[in-house]
Parts: C-alpha cells; sequence; structure tokens
C-alpha cells in the first residue's frame, strides 16, 4: 500500500506508527468480528434535516447526517455545506432561517424517534 507507485516514499506514512513487523492481533476472522463488534458498539445514527416552509406549506431534504459519539455532523444536499454540532438542537437552529423556515432532525431510517 505505498500510495506513490513504488517511488519513494508516501510522505503519509510519517504520521502513522510503521507497525511492519509486528504479528497479527487475531486471525482474518476474528479480526472480521472485532471490526463489526466495534461498529456496532458506536451506534452511529443517520438521519436528515427536513426544512418546513411556512406551516407545513412545503418541505425539502437540506441536508444528511450522522450521529455518533456525541456529535452531530451534517452535509448539506447541494454539497457545499458541512456542519459539526454538539446536539440535535444546534442541528435545528443552524438550519431554520428566520421565521418561515423550521427545520427538524429526522431519523434516517423513517422512525419518529429522537436522535439526541
Amino acid at each position: 500500500m505505498g500510495g506513490t507507485g513504488g517511488i519513494g516514499r508516501d510522505p503519509l506514512d510519517l504520521l502513522v506508527p510503521d507497525l511492519t513487523g509486528h504479528p497479527p492481533m487475531c486471525g482474518e476472522e476474528e479480526f472480521a468480528r472485532r471490526m463489526a463488534a466495534e461498529v456496532a458498539n458506536a451506534r452511529a445514527r443517520a438521519f436528515a434535516v427536513v426544512q418546513e416552509y411556512g406551516t407545513r406549506a412545503a418541505m425539502e431534504i437540506a441536508g444528511w447526517g450522522i450521529a455518533v459519539g456525541g456529535r452531530y455532523d451534517v452535509i448539506g444536499v447541494g454539497g457545499g455545506l458541512w456542519l459539526g454540532m454538539p446536539s440535535p438542537d444546534s442541528v435545528r437552529q443552524g438550519f431554520t432561517w428566520g421565521g418561515r423556515v423550521r427545520a427538524h432532525v429526522v431519523p434516517a431510517d423513517g422512525t419518529q424517534r429522537s436522535i439526541g
């Protein structure tokens, strides 16, 4: 995994400890189980930010996000916006504009449960 086509050394290698020569921590199947458990324990939750125009007159999905470890990261649908927020309330505030556009944080699984 050199990344430079075998010419010289990849500069990113300077940022990562060299584990060459270290034995694997476990077999391939056990490693796959450990990775799956790590992901399951993170309990990441996907959500959409939906903007409501007027009083239920119109709506649109303004962004998609993921909540993990007490952090809420959102990417705007147009791709030009990324926000890292500390709570669902701060996400709502960030996407609520004046008195005519109200934001909602909606779980991506279609339920109405809270993500916060």
